[in-house]
């Protein structure tokens, strides 16, 4: 009862709110959203080739790239300069392909140990240094939610068809990082919700070249309709629910 009544005051503060890979699709959707419902709140939008800059008093666009960490520690300048609560901190970071990883191995004799490498360092370790660098601002923020948006396909449960290995084995590891990130926030900020997030399906750029297959199976969110179902999953949360791994409709799904 007192998470609830401490939850509803906060929403009325001025806080902070952060989400990485903003610049399309879920992230900025997210931002969006987020704006229109607390109007008053400042926002950091990281994007990998963003210029560092200040549109207005309450929004910044912050350069971050997941391979290079010196990007995350001054995005904790950026937060200590603003000395502000965080309300959000949403992690939309992540690859399936690209120039190095290419396509999904299907086979084990498909594993490049280069290419694994780099699904890791971009699919696992956001989270884990966004947690080494704010994790002095997620302790006294009491009404934190931490998100990190992974994918069903890195349940170790419900793998049935195996391939995929790097995408799997990132996605798998970045929901343990989030789970041990939750475990030790909770010493200093009980309050705080740090969940791993299935987003389903969205329609953009990292879907694009499966979307045609997908669709005879899945059913199809736009970006609006995945950012509306992200923020709803995380105020329907509590305290309680900090370190699981949900589906974007609110079921729990196992590790």
């Amino acid at each position: 009862m007192v998470w609830v009544v401490l939850s509803s005051y906060l929403e009325e503060l001025t806080m902070l709110n952060i989400i990485t890979a903003a610049a399309d699709g879920i992230g900025l959707a997210l931002y969006e959203l987020l704006k229109r419902k607390y109007p008053e709140d400042h926002f950091i939008l990281t994007q990998r080739n963003a210029l560092n800059k200040t549109t207005s008093d309450k929004i910044i666009f912050h350069k971050l790239d997941a391979t290079e960490e010196t990007d995350f520690s001054e995005l904790a300048n950026i937060c200590e300069k603003l000395q502000l609560k965080i309300r959000y901190c949403i992690n939309t970071i992540g690859l399936l392909e690209g120039p190095i990883l290419q396509k999904p191995e299907r086979r084990i004799t498909e594993i490049c140990v280069e290419k694994m490498l780099h699904s890791f360092h971009v699919n696992s370790l956001p989270i884990l240094l966004l947690g080494k660098h704010l994790f002095p601002y997620f302790k006294k923020s009491p009404s934190l939610k931490l998100i990190q948006l992974s994918a069903k396909l890195g349940s170790i449960t419900d793998n049935q068809f195996g391939g995929w290995h790097s995408y799997r084995m990132a996605k798998a590891a970045g929901n343990m990082a989030l789970k041990n990130l939750s475990i030790e926030l909770k010493h200093y900020n009980p309050s705080a919700i740090c969940i791993s997030v299935h987003p389903g399906t969205t329609d953009t750029k990292f879907t694009k070249n499966y979307l045609e297959t997908a669709k005879n199976k899945y059913q199809i969110h736009s970006s609006k309709n995945t950012a509306l179902n992200i923020i709803k999953l995380a105020e329907e949360r509590s305290p309680q629910d900090s370190g699981s791994f949900f589906n974007w409709d609110g079921t729990k799904l196992d590790f």
